[in-house]
């Protein structure tokens, strides 16, 4: 009797035991859901800030175009914008206060207008919730630009940069998109070498919204 008893232990605790690695047999189910929102050509109105240049800020309009070739990759065909630019007195302080002006007159040559063309990647698409009350959908972009600017002097200059968009679906047809980058202009006479651009738009789908084979 004891006998029989030892090996009923033993045999349980060689059940037991082997009952974990098992578990990890067992074949995993992934539900991967597919996206609500396919934005194929889109027209976004946008109004973009312009903080970096310590002489002047501009506050810029502008339209964009993009069209996506896939799930991952867009193309923004143009980005073009004018901008209005405010003094912020530092010209008027320097002059007043120590009496010193700029030797080079281009270094007060504000950003007139800007326009660029840009390859768009983007890996992550988002669904999360928003005050245990409503479901919403987004994307996260990487930008990466190439195109000119003018400056109020007339001088022309090419532009290379990158930034991120993040964006927001409303619905089918509209979404929300801020926007981040920043510039690097091949002109060395001017207060900064880079430009910052921080931006809002409203984008317009119109395209079919369907998922991309």
């Amino acid at each position: 009797m004891k006998l029989l008893i030892g090996w009923i232990c033993l045999w349980s605790s060689f059940a037991f035991a082997a009952a974990p690695d098992e578990a990890y047999d067992v074949p995993k189910i992934v539900a991967v859901e597919p996206r609500a929102f396919n934005p194929h050509y889109d027209l976004t109105v946008q109004l973009s800030y312009l903080p970096m240049d310590a002489f002047y800020k501009g506050w810029a309009p502008g339209l964009s175009y993009t069209q996506t070739l896939s799930s991952s990759w867009s193309w923004e065909v143009f980005n073009a914008n004018y901008s209005f630019n405010t003094d912020t007195s530092l010209q008027k302080d320097l002059t007043d206060n120590f009496d010193v002006r700029p030797s080079n007159s281009s270094v007060l040559d504000p950003v007139l207008w800007y326009a660029t063309t840009s390859a768009i990647y983007t890996p992550i698409y988002s669904k999360y919730l928003v005050g245990n009350e409503s479901v919403r959908y987004g994307s996260v972009s990487y930008v990466f630009s190439a195109g000119s600017v003018n400056f109020k002097s007339g001088d022309q200059r090419p532009l290379l940069g990158a930034g991120f968009i993040l964006r927001a679906f409303h619905s089918l047809s509209k979404s929300s998109k801020f926007d981040g980058r920043i510039y690097y202009h091949f002109s060395n006479d001017k207060s900064t070498d880079t430009i910052l651009m921080l931006t809002y738009g409203f984008s317009f789908e119109m395209g079919d919204g369907k998922p991309w084979n």
